[in-house]
């Protein structure tokens, strides 16, 4: 029935996903697409980071963090515009299904279908071990490797327990891919030092943007988000300008003002 809904239905339903945690009903999420008349595509590949590592275990409003994460992830996944992409998803941390990896992909980098990558989603079932943010930044390198355009990876963590020093990371990959690429962050949970590293490694990428998830977990705020990452202005579309009022006679007087329209000077 959620698969029959999903495909029928510009719709997803968050709270199902979390429905064996979570103490209230369902919620329902209608992504709001941009209207491209206004906007232009800007970049044309991303890799979304999501972290499943133990501290993802906490909780945050009423359910893990992790299963928040993931209900966000797939908020963004049917907020993205039909624009080509090439899109991976890659985790870092353990689960019971993979117990030695320290970051696995598990969609991609392929050109982007939002099924697939729901497909790829759902198959990251569980948080555990350490963190290793790093080692997925790293990742990103190579699932980025012989792509042309500009590329966005978005790391979705609550920034904490890490492993390794993910802004060594962060910089390799900056001085691998320069301007072609910008890294985009999304805070799950209120810690002020998960937070700031999150902060960080945006700054190391010089042109993304740090969120929290809570600002952006609504369909405002998704598409706000989604807009950012993946779009820009459109300077194509002129400003239309009022015309000016006509003077059928030539008499000087506009229509507007004339109180003998069809008479000449």
């Amino acid at each position: 029935m959620t698969k029959l809904v999903r495909n029928l239905l510009p719709i997803v339903f968050i709270g199902l996903l979390l429905a064996s945690c979570a103490p209230k009903a369902p919620e329902l999420f209608t992504p709001q697409q941009p209207d491209m008349g206004t906007y232009e595509q800007k970049t044309n590949n991303f890799v979304i980071l999501l972290d499943a590592s133990s501290s993802m275990t906490g909780r945050v409003e009423g359910v893990s963090k992790f299963e928040y994460a993931k209900g966000l992830v797939r908020m963004l996944n049917h907020s993205i515009p039909n624009i080509p992409l090439n899109g991976a998803l890659r985790t870092f941390g353990h689960n019971k299904d993979l117990t030695t990896a320290k970051t696995k992909l598990f969609y991609g980098m392929t050109s982007y279908d939002a099924a697939g990558l729901d497909a790829g989603l759902n198959a990251v079932t569980r948080a555990g071990g350490f963190s290793p943010m790093g080692s997925a930044i790293s990742g990103s390198i190579t699932d980025l490797e012989g792509l042309s355009g500009k590329s966005a990876v978005i790391i979705v963590s609550d920034g904490l327990d890490n492993l390794e020093i993910p802004m060594t990371a962060a910089e390799n990959l900056k001085a691998r891919y320069g301007d072609a690429v910008c890294i985009y962050t999304v805070a799950v949970g209120a810690s002020p030092e998960g937070q700031n590293v999150l902060k960080e490694l945006t700054a190391i990428g010089e042109c993304g943007k740090a969120v929290t998830a809570k600002q952006i977990m609504s369909p405002a705020g998704m598409a706000g988000f989604v807009s950012d990452v993946f779009l820009s202005r459109s300077m194509a579309a002129p400003i239309a300008l009022p015309a000016s009022p006509a003077d059928t006679d030539g008499d000087g007087v506009t229509d507007d003002m004339d109180m003998c329209p069809g008479t000449p000077y």
